[in-house]
């Protein structure tokens, strides 16, 4: 947690050498590092000398282990009138999840190293490490789903979307998918499918209201892994919502695989208001060989 503040006092015992040639007082850097000290765990963060380590755990799905990333920042001497320059991100040692799990959060590391040091550039000239440490703490509870979701789904014998050669002319394979619940009006739950499908590059609607349809277009494995995401986010919408969480689940109304030249549907998803987008829904399910229900 990143507001985890602990009654014991907080103390910084690391090599005090930040001062530069500029005059700068080390008092910025000592207060920072004794906030960071009392904000995290033990089993959160570790200072040593020049370099701060934060050990971040990514939400898992069921019992899909452990894992845990280390984001190790390294102080530059003149920190913070010079700006955090060097920051790893590595899979902690204690770790416990399978080797699926290890390869798809492996393969994910570069993204949230890029991440960590877009924030530090922004960052600089000021104290940076709660803000790197939280940008990295928001990626682990929003991105990490969708990019377990869609490398599960691909682990699953799933492939990329394959081209085929058919009369000479080149066709891609498309998956039409159509979602259910019960309603959707909580502008989280609507703001969620809309990143979600955005980030697996699917276009189509969203129908808000009662009942609630989504219909997307794009590879299978996406489709089938925008289903997982929404899935796999309902516990933090939950954790959100208290006791006025929205209840309603998803769950797959229907799926249809084509070989065509473009998509059929917008490249976006767009949204439709309850009364009228009923009918647009089932115009475009007909369009895609979809049963009309």
């Amino acid at each position: 947690s990143l507001v985890n503040f602990e009654s014991a006092p907080v103390h910084y015992d690391g090599v005090d050498d930040h001062d530069g040639d500029d005059g700068q007082s080390s008092g910025p850097v000592q207060d920072e590092l004794a906030f960071i000290r009392s904000a995290f765990s033990s089993h959160e963060i570790s200072v040593d000398d020049k370099q701060v380590i934060y050990t971040l755990q990514l939400p898992m799905d069921n019992d899909s282990g452990d894992v845990r990333i280390d984001i190790s920042v390294t102080l530059p001497i003149r920190y913070p009138s010079i700006g955090v320059n060097e920051i790893k991100v590595a899979m902690n040692e204690k770790s416990t999840c399978s080797p699926e799990m290890r390869k798809i959060a492996l393969d994910a590391l570069p993204t949230l190293q890029e991440i960590c040091l877009i924030e530090a550039r922004a960052r600089e000239g000021s104290i940076a490490l709660l803000s790197i440490f939280s940008v990295a703490d928001m990626w682990a509870k929003d991105d990490w789903y969708a990019v377990m979701a869609k490398q599960l789904s691909h682990s699953k014998g799933k492939g990329k979307p394959s081209s085929k050669t058919s009369g000479g002319k080149g066709s891609f394979e498309f998956c039409a998918f159509l979602i259910y619940t019960h309603h959707i009006v909580d502008p989280d739950k609507i703001q969620l499918v809309k990143k979600s499908a955005s980030k697996l590059n699917l276009g189509g609607y969203i129908k808000i209201g009662r009942p609630g349809l989504i219909l997307v277009e794009g590879s299978q494995p996406d489709c089938e892994a925008l289903l997982e995401t929404l899935l796999l986010n309902r516990k933090k919408l939950r954790e959100r919502g208290g006791k006025n969480f929205d209840t309603a689940t998803f769950s797959p109304a229907g799926k249809m695989q084509r070989y065509d030249n473009e998509r059929q549907l917008p490249k976006k998803l767009e949204q439709l208001e309850a009364q009228d987008g009923m009918d647009e829904i089932k115009d475009a399910c007909r369009k895609l060989g979809l049963l009309d229900r």
